[in-house]
């Protein structure tokens, strides 16, 4: 991007949660022309009154991105209208940044510029998405929407205000996302609701939804016609099923009798019988006006397989509601396991990828479209095998690598600046920078997060006692959260520990300096990755003198508390080395079984390290893992998975929050690749 373009708003003193519309006008001549563009927070472009480009690639601050848009198929020759609109979120979660409001772009043929934004273009606030509500679908995934069809469009531009913005800018890494058709949506229940005496009074949308009274009473080939509200009802609702878990953008074209409220919702499944909203706040309002409504929100990516409507105070005809896929345009390598069963758990779990990817990993696609670094590495490595592609796992790792906390720990979300975080997250990503090093083959990014890599292991060191064991990081106010996975005695429970040691961290911190020893040989770094191999090896003996119990021949991985011992505690012992000089048929005997009454099973998300352990122990075992996936993956095939869970126990985990399409998850494809020959 040039110098000649600056930052816009439409006003000075922007508030949060609020929408600027811009427009400039450009002459084509011949040639392919680009948009250069770079937004706080998110932009929808268009050329010519079409949908030309979306979705601002998240960044820090102090390292802001611009897309490079090809827009030659929306051009004409002579005048060209380029009109955008920018959500200002104000505000920072988990997937955001907080920022100045601001919009840069510039128009390109070739070397010449065609348009670009200064004090010249045309600015406003945008006349229908209602501004400063600041209200979350969920804290890690950020804010909703609520638009007004009625509103006048009568609002006059005035000239842009220049604002603040960083000078040096960096092109997005990874390719834009396709927007795809619309999803063949079938409505699969319908009624009238009733609210009860309060109304929507002192309610939020989410929870009238939940607990409005539903009547299921129209018949099949009256199901997109409610137009007879009856007495004693509030309005009339529908809910379309996609066919399957998906990722896109909320479409609907809908005819209501007058002008009224709609209220959507979206989730995975419909156990309570309708969207579950309650829990987290998965809505979005539409103000329609009498007649028909036709629209897409370019912004808010749903994550879902049900769509929900409730239309206050009228009947109303839907023509269409559900969604356009907005996919990470991928390759995926041909691969078969030359079995039905374990052919159709490879192709959900590469959907289940292809679903938790879009400008970075993401944990889940309905909940939080979040970056982890524990999460992100299965992923990664899954991708390795199912994807032509080391781009995108290079641009998160970079990101990642810029979320530093001032205590030198990496922020748990990014890109993010809230004050959170898991420090066994940071060790994790030692082992993914080495897997990414290994697969691309490209040096030279390791070579560049080196240092950094280097200043995150001392943060480490710094934490380390007497007896060479790294304690829990705790702190008031600090963010520390002591977590590994889900499962009794793992998740965290320790938070608040002023003074505690457990055996997961300090293996997890083992196999870092491994793989960062590893790292420092490729790199001819030859003292480092000597002196990193030995402070691995010393980890190792502190390990196995402070947590082996030569009682039960395992590793416990605390002293204090209930839940002392765990699958996840014992696989990292042995995947570190600290298990190596004993006897470890009890040990095996657990993982293969993944636990028992006394040794709490590992979830999910992490039997990449139970496998691993018993694989380093004996190939052999590969056919045991092989059926173990067979049984556990089955089992949620059966439940109607099109994509995989956050956890074995589907959508009743997590309090009714249950994810059932997590990235982690894919970890057959890895396997598959490993063992099937």
């Amino acid at each position: 991007m040039t110098n000649f373009s600056k930052w816009i708003w439409y006003r000075d003193n922007a508030q949060p949660d609020e929408y600027a519309d811009f427009k400039g006008t450009f002459t084509y001549s011949g040639g392919e022309v680009f948009l250069e563009i770079s937004a706080d927070s998110n932009y929808a472009a268009y050329v010519n009154g079409t949908l030309a480009a979306f979705g601002q690639y998240p960044d820090f601050p102090y390292r802001k991105f611009y897309d490079r848009v090809d827009i030659s198929s929306f051009v004409k020759d002579g005048e060209n209208e380029l009109t955008i609109t920018a959500w200002h979120f104000g505000k920072s979660f988990a997937t955001h940044c907080v920022k100045d409001a601001a919009v840069r772009f510039e128009v390109m043929s070739g070397q010449t510029l065609l348009l670009a934004s200064d004090e010249n273009i045309l600015a406003r606030a945008n006349p229908n998405y209602v501004p400063h509500i600041c209200e979350n679908v969920t804290v890690q995934l950020g804010l909703t929407y609520y638009y007004d069809a009625t509103a006048s469009a009568d609002i006059p531009y005035e000239k842009a205000v220049i604002t603040k913005g960083e000078d040096e800018m960096h092109l997005r890494p990874i390719k834009k996302l396709e927007l795809c058709p619309r999803m063949d949506a079938e409505i699969v229940m319908s009624g009238q609701y009733y609210l009860g005496p309060d109304g929507i009074n002192g309610r939020r949308p989410a929870d009238f939804m939940q607990y409005a009274a539903m009547t299921n009473d129209f018949e099949a080939g009256l199901r997109r016609s409610a137009n007879k509200l009856e007495n004693g009802f509030d309005g009339v609702y529908f809910i379309t099923d996609v066919g399957e878990e998906t990722t896109g953008f909320l479409e609907f074209d809908i005819e209501v009798e007058q002008d009224c409220e709609l209220y959507f919702a979206w989730g995975e499944h419909l156990a309570d019988g309708r969207c579950r909203t309650t829990m987290r706040n998965f809505t979005n309002r539409f103000r329609a006006k009498a007649g028909r409504n036709v629209y897409m929100n370019p912004f808010l990516r749903y994550g879902c397989r049900y769509v929900e409507v409730f239309v206050h105070g009228c009947g109303a005809k839907l023509n269409y509601m559900g969604i356009r896929p907005t996919p990470y345009p991928q390759n995926v390598v041909p691969f078969s396991t030359g079995s039905v069963l374990r052919d159709k758990i490879y192709e959900v779990c590469v959907n289940t990828l292809r679903h938790s990817m879009h400008e970075h990993y993401e944990d889940c696609p309905w909940r939080e479209q979040a970056l982890y670094a524990l999460d992100s590495r299965n992923e990664m490595l899954c991708g390795y095998y199912a994807f032509d592609d080391r781009s995108f796992p290079r641009s998160s790792l970079d990101t990642m690598s810029y979320g530093i906390r001032p205590d030198g720990l990496l922020n748990l979300f990014h890109p993010s600046l809230e004050n959170l975080t898991i420090p066994s997250f940071s060790v994790a990503l030692f082992l993914s920078m080495r897997e990414y090093m290994d697969h691309s083959g490209d040096v030279e990014f390791i070579k560049e997060k080196y240092p950094r890599l280097k200043s995150i292991m001392q943060v480490f060191f710094d934490n380390m006692d007497e007896k060479g064991l790294c304690h829990n990081f705790f702190g008031e106010g600090k963010g520390y959260w002591n977590f590994y996975e889900w499962s009794d005695g793992l998740g965290g429970e320790m938070r608040t520990l002023k003074n505690g040691v457990e055996a997961p961290l300090n293996a997890f911190l083992s196999l870092a300096l491994m793989n960062l020893s590893a790292m420092a040989e490729k790199l001819g770094e030859l003292e480092d990755a000597k002196y990193y191999a030995e402070r691995s090896k010393a980890l190792n003996e502190a390990v196995f003198a402070y947590f082996y119990d030569t009682e039960k021949k395992l590793f416990v991985t605390r002293h204090e508390g209930n839940h002392r011992y765990h699958v996840l505690t014992n696989a990292m012992c042995m995947l570190c080395g600290a298990a190596d000089k004993v006897d470890r048929s009890v040990m095996i005997e657990v993982l293969l079984t993944n636990g028992n009454e006394n040794v709490v099973p590992n979830t999910l998300s992490m039997n990449s390290y139970r496998y691993d352990a018993l694989l380093n122990e004996n190939e052999a075992y590969g056919e045991h893992i092989l059926h173990e996936i067979d049984e556990v993956y089955l089992s949620m095939l059966c439940k109607g998975a099109t994509t995989f869970f956050e956890t074995i126990d589907g959508e009743k985990a997590f309090s009714g929050a249950g994810s059932l399409c997590h990235g982690w998850s894919a970890l057959p494809v890895y396997y598959y690749h490993k063992l099937i020959k």
